[in-house]
Protein backbone atom coordinates (compact mmCIF):
# COMPACT_ATOMS: atom_id res chain seq x y z
CA UNK A 1 0.00 0.00 0.00
CA UNK A 2 1.21 3.26 -1.00
CA UNK A 3 0.76 6.58 1.05
CA UNK A 4 1.90 9.86 -0.40
CA UNK A 5 1.43 13.50 0.98
CA UNK A 6 2.03 16.50 -1.13
CA UNK A 7 2.39 14.43 -4.23
CA UNK A 8 6.01 14.60 -2.55
CA UNK A 9 6.68 12.10 0.20
CA UNK A 10 5.95 8.27 -0.64
CA UNK A 11 5.72 5.45 1.41
CA UNK A 12 5.31 2.28 0.78
CA UNK A 13 3.71 0.13 3.34
CA UNK A 14 3.80 -3.95 3.54
CA UNK A 15 2.64 -4.89 6.98
CA UNK A 16 -0.20 -6.07 8.70
CA UNK A 17 -2.43 -3.00 11.01
CA UNK A 18 -2.45 0.24 9.29
CA UNK A 19 -5.41 2.41 10.23
CA UNK A 20 -6.29 5.05 8.15
CA UNK A 21 -8.05 6.58 10.94
CA UNK A 22 -3.86 7.72 12.22
CA UNK A 23 -2.85 9.29 8.91
CA UNK A 24 -1.74 12.41 8.90
CA UNK A 25 -3.86 15.17 7.31
CA UNK A 26 -3.79 15.05 3.29
CA UNK A 27 -2.20 11.82 2.77
CA UNK A 28 -3.69 10.09 0.37
CA UNK A 29 -3.32 5.74 -0.19
CA UNK A 30 -2.98 3.70 -2.94
CA UNK A 31 -2.83 0.19 -3.85
CA UNK A 32 -0.51 0.45 -7.00
CA UNK A 33 1.41 -2.76 -5.69
CA UNK A 34 -1.52 -4.67 -5.87
CA UNK A 35 0.07 -7.08 -8.83
CA UNK A 36 -2.93 -9.05 -9.38
CA UNK A 37 -5.03 -5.78 -9.79
CA UNK A 38 -2.36 -3.31 -11.42
CA UNK A 39 -0.19 -5.13 -14.48
CA UNK A 40 2.73 -3.22 -15.68
CA UNK A 41 0.16 -1.91 -18.59
CA UNK A 42 -2.37 -0.75 -16.05
CA UNK A 43 0.48 1.15 -14.72
CA UNK A 44 1.80 2.90 -17.72
CA UNK A 45 -2.00 3.74 -18.59
CA UNK A 46 -2.52 5.10 -15.14
CA UNK A 47 1.08 6.57 -15.27
CA UNK A 48 -0.16 8.70 -18.32
CA UNK A 49 -3.84 9.47 -16.84
CA UNK A 50 -2.02 11.21 -13.53
CA UNK A 51 0.80 13.00 -15.18
CA UNK A 52 0.61 16.98 -15.62
CA UNK A 53 -1.50 17.35 -18.71
CA UNK A 54 -3.27 13.78 -18.20
CA UNK A 55 -7.05 13.55 -18.00
CA UNK A 56 -7.04 12.96 -14.24
CA UNK A 57 -4.12 14.75 -13.06
CA UNK A 58 -3.19 13.84 -9.38
CA UNK A 59 0.54 14.40 -7.83
CA UNK A 60 -0.20 11.84 -5.24
CA UNK A 61 -1.53 8.94 -7.58
CA UNK A 62 1.94 9.99 -9.73
CA UNK A 63 4.14 9.44 -7.14
CA UNK A 64 2.77 6.43 -6.24
CA UNK A 65 2.27 4.71 -9.84
CA UNK A 66 5.88 6.59 -10.58
CA UNK A 67 7.54 4.36 -7.43
CA UNK A 68 5.57 1.20 -8.23
CA UNK A 69 6.65 1.33 -11.79
CA UNK A 70 10.28 1.78 -10.62
CA UNK A 71 9.89 -1.36 -8.05
CA UNK A 72 8.16 -3.60 -10.44
CA UNK A 73 11.39 -2.77 -13.48
CA UNK A 74 13.74 -3.81 -10.52
CA UNK A 75 14.52 -0.81 -8.68
CA UNK A 76 15.81 -0.19 -5.34
CA UNK A 77 13.04 0.40 -2.66
CA UNK A 78 14.10 3.69 -0.52
CA UNK A 79 11.11 4.58 1.39
CA UNK A 80 9.52 0.77 2.35
CA UNK A 81 8.34 0.31 5.55
CA UNK A 82 7.13 -3.08 7.44
CA UNK A 83 6.35 -1.13 10.63
CA UNK A 84 3.42 1.15 10.93
CA UNK A 85 4.31 3.55 13.56
CA UNK A 86 7.95 3.96 11.12
CA UNK A 87 5.11 4.60 8.24
CA UNK A 88 3.93 7.29 10.26
CA UNK A 89 7.12 8.81 10.88
CA UNK A 90 7.97 9.23 7.40
CA UNK A 91 4.82 11.03 6.91
CA UNK A 92 5.03 13.22 9.48
CA UNK A 93 8.95 13.90 9.90
CA UNK A 94 8.89 14.81 6.02
CA UNK A 95 6.52 17.15 5.99
CA UNK A 96 9.47 20.12 7.46
CA UNK A 97 11.07 19.17 4.24
CA UNK A 98 8.23 21.00 2.25
CA UNK A 99 7.61 24.05 4.65
CA UNK A 100 10.29 26.18 2.39
CA UNK A 101 8.55 24.94 -1.06
CA UNK A 102 6.71 27.69 -3.10
CA UNK A 103 3.61 26.58 -4.86
CA UNK A 104 4.55 25.85 -8.79
CA UNK A 105 1.65 27.65 -10.93
CA UNK A 106 1.39 26.88 -15.00
CA UNK A 107 -0.14 29.09 -17.16
CA UNK A 108 -3.06 26.95 -17.77
CA UNK A 109 -3.69 27.38 -14.08
CA UNK A 110 -4.01 31.74 -14.21
CA UNK A 111 -6.68 33.73 -15.61
CA UNK A 112 -6.83 35.20 -18.75
CA UNK A 113 -6.33 38.91 -17.72
CA UNK A 114 -3.21 37.50 -15.01
CA UNK A 115 -1.96 35.56 -18.39
CA UNK A 116 -2.08 39.29 -20.43
CA UNK A 117 -0.51 41.04 -17.39
CA UNK A 118 2.68 38.53 -16.93
CA UNK A 119 2.78 38.73 -21.12
CA UNK A 120 2.61 43.02 -21.46
CA UNK A 121 5.28 42.92 -17.99
CA UNK A 122 7.84 40.30 -20.00
CA UNK A 123 7.54 42.48 -23.22
CA UNK A 124 8.30 45.92 -21.50
CA UNK A 125 11.35 44.22 -19.84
Amino acid sequence: MYFVRYGDICVRFTGKGWDERELPEFTSVYDYDDEKKYSLDDLERESRRTDFGGAGRDEDAHAAVVMELFRRKGGEENCLCTDWDDTLTLLEDGEGDLDDRRPIIYPDELSLPTRKLIGDVCVQA
